[in-house]
């Protein structure tokens, strides 16, 4: 994990590798549109992943 380039978000994390599926259990989205860090995090299993990534594809 990297330190986050904003301080004023503390609940941003950047991952500086690939992290293997079978070791993420669950993941956070923060709910506010350019992650201000402001708003509540969405708190998702992984097995929700996938439709998750598609949902921010669009």
């Amino acid at each position: 994990m990297a330190v986050p380039e904003r301080a004023d978000v503390p609940s941003r994390v950047e991952v500086g590798s690939p992290v293997a599926r079978s070791r993420v259990v669950s993941f956070h989205v923060d709910e506010e549109p350019g992650g201000t860090g402001t708003a509540d995090l969405l708190w998702y299993d992984v097995t929700e992943l996938e439709a998750v990534r598609a949902l921010l594809a669009t």
